[in-house]
């Protein structure tokens, strides 16, 4: 990491890359922000701070010819100010600049790459005694509030007595006792009937619609694992430059 120890306050200054030309990574557990921050001081308060941001945003596993939201990525923070940057084209360089005047003189600059996947109370859990489920979390996109997605996987707890596995969707955190989903006539409701599995044990991608933040459809897909999700996302910044008119 460049230690930031060159800046002039009277004149440009670069960082060329900024750490390798890399920040943040989605952790294995998909929902981790991982930030980097300094601090400047002495600046003219009455001047403007012009910064000039190059990066790109990559989904490493993003499909061919899939368009991307655009919504934030990368924030970054001076003092109390919030700026964003964000990409709709992946891996393509894009260039934002920022004019920072009520900077103060001195200020604290904190890059914040946001995450892809939330963890949620939401799980995916077995409704027979016969079937085992692990990874079993629910994660909220970033970009769409109202979808969950997970990967678990299933397995007999025999598998010399294979059964057909059936699961419910299940709500618990610590302020409630946990509310149990599944099928009903009329959809999915509070303690409704399981759902069958369409396969047997493997791995599973599970993506759900919520309405009034209760399941409303689900879509399940066989074979998929969470390491090759297209949600997961890095940010490369290719260079800052800041510069005082």
């Amino acid at each position: 990491m460049d230690d930031f120890s060159d800046y002039s306050t009277s004149s440009d200054w670069s960082i060329f890359p900024f750490n390798s030309s890399f920040i943040g990574v989605d952790n294995s557990d998909l929902d981790s922000e991982s930030s980097t921050q300094k601090s400047f001081s002495d600046f003219d308060v009455d001047k403007a701070i012009k910064i000039d941001i190059t990066y790109r945003v990559n989904h490493e596993n993003l499909p061919k010819g899939t368009s991307l939201d655009n919504e934030n990525k990368l924030g970054l923070v001076v003092n109390d100010q919030n700026f964003y940057l964000k990409s709709d084209a992946n891996n393509e360089q894009k260039v934002r600049t920022i004019n920072l005047s009520n900077h103060g003189g001195d200020f604290d600059l904190k890059w914040v790459k946001f995450k892809s996947m939330v963890e949620t109370p939401w799980k995916i859990i077995s409704a027979t005694s016969s079937t085992t489920v692990v990874s079993s979390t629910l994660y909220q996109l970033s970009e769409a509030m109202d979808i969950l997605v997970g990967y678990p996987n299933f397995s007999y707890v025999d598998s010399a007595q294979p059964e057909a596995m059936y699961f419910n969707f299940y709500y618990g955190d610590s302020a409630t006792a946990g509310f149990t989903f599944g099928l009903t006539s009329d959809g999915i409701e509070l303690d409704g009937s399981p759902f069958k599995l369409t396969r047997g044990p493997g791995d599973y991608f599970f993506k759900i619609k919520k309405e009034n933040d209760i399941p409303l459809r689900y879509e399940s897909t066989y074979g998929v694992m969470k390491e090759s999700n297209p949600y997961q996302f890095n940010v490369y910044i290719e260079s800052i430059e800041l510069s005082v008119p």
